[in-house]
C-alpha cells in the first residue's frame, strides 16, 4: 500500500518526472506530479516519516485503541483480552427459610449472618453455646480471600466440638445436624459446591459434594438450597441459625451469586 507525499515545485518548473528533482527515501517512488508514493508505514513529502503500525490482535470481542492497547469487554482482561476474569457479585439476603422437627417456632438463640460479598466456607458448633462460621470474601474475579471466623453465642471464644471447613473455591449449599446426648451436636453434615468458570467465562457451581463426620446414626435437621426450590446453580447459604437447647428450629439465609455481564 502506497501513500502519497506532495512536494511543491518552483514556478518555472513544469512538475514532470523529467524536470522535477525529488528524493524519495525509505522505498518511496517518484511519480508524475512531483510527488513521492510512500510504502506502508512511511509518510511525508520524501517518505521521511515513519508511521506506527499497531499489529495487536484483540480476542473475545476486544477492540484496539488509538494507543495500540486492547480495550477488553467486561469479563476479560490481558494484553489481548485472552484472560477470563468474570465480574461477579453476591446479592443481599433474598430469602429466609425455616425448618422445625417438632413444629415449633421459637426465637433463635444464635444466628450469624455473613457480610455482603462473603460466602460460607465452614461451620462449627460448641455444644449449645457457640455457633461459628468460617468464610472467605468473594472477589470480582471469582477468587476467594483469606479465611475468617464469624462467631456468636454465650461462649464465643470456647473450643468447638465440631467444625467443618470446605476447600478453597467451594461454597456451602446445605447443612445437616443431629442432636446427641444432652442436646450436644455430635454429627454435622455439609453439602457444598465448587465455584467454577466455564468455557464461556460464566460463573457456575460444580457438582454437589458432601462432608459427613458420621458420629451418629441420623441427621435430624437438614437444610439444602434445593429443598426450597431455589436454584442450586448459583445459590448458597449466607447465614445460619439454631433455636434453643433442643435445636428444633433452624433458619437459613440464602444468597445468590451473579455474573454481572
Amino acid at each position: 500500500m502506497l501513500t502519497i507525499g506532495f512536494l511543491s515545485c518552483g514556478e518555472d518548473d513544469a512538475a514532470t518526472d523529467n524536470d522535477c528533482e525529488i528524493a524519495c527515501i525509505n522505498g518511496g517512488q517518484a511519480i508524475e506530479g512531483c510527488i513521492c508514493a510512500c510504502p506502508e508505514g512511511f509518510s511525508g513529502n520524501n517518505c521521511e516519516n515513519e508511521e506506527f503500525i499497531c499489529e495487536l490482535e484483540c480476542q473475545n470481542g476486544g477492540t484496539v485503541s488509538n494507543e495500540c492497547d486492547c480495550e477488553c469487554p467486561l469479563g476479560f482482561s490481558g494484553e489481548n483480552c485472552e484472560n477470563c476474569t468474570p465480574s461477579v457479585f453476591v446479592n443481599e439476603s433474598f430469602q429466609n427459610q425455616w425448618i422445625s422437627t417438632l413444629n415449633v417456632n421459637l426465637v433463635n438463640d444464635v444466628y450469624i449472618e455473613l457480610p455482603d460479598n462473603y460466602i460460607m466456607t465452614g461451620f462449627g458448633n460448641n455444644g449449645i453455646n457457640t455457633l461459628m462460621l468460617k468464610g472467605r470474601e468473594l472477589f470480582n474475579d471469582g477468587t476467594l480471600g483469606e479465611e475468617l471466623e464469624f462467631r456468636d453465642g454465650t461462649n464465643p471464644t470456647g473450643p468447638l466440638e465440631i467444625s467443618y471447613i470446605v476447600p478453597d473455591g467451594h461454597v456451602i449449599t446445605g447443612i445437616g445436624i443431629a442432636s446427641g446426648i444432652n442436646g450436644a451436636i455430635d454429627r454435622l453434615v455439609v453439602n457444598y459446591n465448587e465455584i467454577k468458570i466455564d468455557d464461556a467465562c460464566d460463573l457456575k457451581l460444580g457438582p454437589e459434594l458432601l462432608y459427613d463426620n458420621g458420629q451418629s446414626t441420623g441427621v435430624e435437621l437438614w437444610l439444602k438450597v434445593s429443598d426450597y426450590d431455589v436454584s442450586t446453580e448459583t445459590t448458597f447459604f449466607g447465614g445460619f441459625g439454631l433455636e434453643g437447647f433442643a435445636y428444633r428450629e433452624v433458619e437459613a439465609e440464602f444468597r445468590e451469586l451473579f455474573n454481572s455481564f
